[in-house]
């Protein structure tokens, strides 16, 4: 890898899968990388599709330094700016989190998941009385998690149900969605020179067909892209299918992104992927939510972004989030 993709090694792994047996829930106790950035992650996401609304639940524990970031944010549409959340509540320098084999529990953000049954089913439970809003919400695993190669990071499909009160509006949340958890690895805040990343999964209403990818766009159909010196191969990151039971390792990916007025906004996506058994499939997304922050200084994100995936004339549903850094976002954006 080139000195930017060392620093990105979070974003990325070798194609094909690690060992399932290593995932796990609770919180780590301590790691073995003693570098400052080494983090800890927890994510959780819901979607009302036919309202255009999406929900993220996050907690985001910095292990070596004892420290925690993290929070629930709630939005509808598109918006320009993450204060335009109906509900957005992230809290950057938090004490660690309390934690035990069964659940993990941050007493600032009254945000607490409690592990039911690990791999399988978490209880999530999010209080904020000032705003009218609470969650209360199941996770159940629809499918094992899929770990990468490197064997710090899982991502699974699960059937999230409950209920929301939003702003004082009760809402009933039943959708299929994903959830990841990732460990071990160093997260530096470095400023790097690269092209946009954009990290994508999608899930049907059965949730027997899933994907997930992290792809820059085919350097041969951006000329943007092309200027970092990416080839099409590099442009994939790592990715995986699952249809019918099956789970398949991506091996090829070609991306185009269609951007709206600002040049970084997000309105459709088109691509041709391939898998490790030779079989090709095309998938179109259209962005129904979006919000872009900064997680820190140094980058920023569409985090998230409700996304009405088509994969072979299948409809799913799932988060298409995209990280920017300084270099890419002056060449992109487009003022209004």
């Amino acid at each position: 890898m080139s000195n930017e993709d060392d620093k990105l090694a979070f974003m990325s792994a070798k194609s094909g899968f690690g060992d399932p047996r290593k995932a796990f829930d609770h919180a780590l106790g301590h790691a073995e990388n003693p570098d400052y950035s080494v983090t800890e992650i927890w994510w959780w996401s819901f979607h009302i599709p036919e309202r255009k609304l999406s929900g993220e639940i996050y907690f985001w524990r910095h292990t070596n330094l004892e420290t925690l970031s993290g929070g629930v944010w709630v939005y509808q549409g598109v918006k320009q700016h993450h204060m335009q959340c109906e509900h957005f509540n992230w809290q950057h320098f938090l004490p660690d989190l309390e934690f035990d084999d069964h659940s993990l529990y941050c007493p600032q953000l009254d945000l607490r998941v409690n592990i039911l049954e690990p791999l399988k089913q978490h209880e999530i439970i999010y209080r904020h009385p000032e705003s009218g809003t609470h969650l209360h919400l199941f996770s159940q695993a629809v499918q094992p998690p899929v770990m990468r190669s490197n064997n710090t990071h899982f991502e699974q499909v699960a059937h999230v149900t409950g209920t929301l009160c939003l702003n004082g509006e009760d809402l009933v949340i039943d959708s299929m969605s994903f959830r990841d958890h990732s460990w071990g690895d160093p997260r530096p805040e470095a400023l790097v020179k690269h092209p946009p990343t954009l990290w994508g999964v999608g899930v049907s209403a059965d949730g027997q067909s899933s994907f997930n990818f992290n792809a820059c766009d085919d350097p041969r159909r951006n000329p943007m892209v092309a200027g970092y010196g990416l080839t099409t191969q590099s442009a994939l990151k790592t990715g995986w299918i699952a249809k019918g039971g099956e789970l398949r390792s991506l091996t090829g990916m070609s991306k185009l992104t269609e951007r709206a007025g600002d040049g970084l906004r997000i309105r459709a996506i088109d691509a041709e992927l391939a898998d490790d058994q030779g079989q090709t499939y095309q998938l179109s997304g259209e962005i129904l939510t979006s919000v872009m922050w900064s997680p820190w200084p140094n980058m920023c994100a569409f985090f998230g972004q409700l996304c009405r995936w088509t994969l072979d004339g299948e409809v799913m549903y799932g988060e298409a989030q995209e990280v920017f850094w300084a270099d890419c976002f002056i060449k992109m954006y487009t003022p209004d």
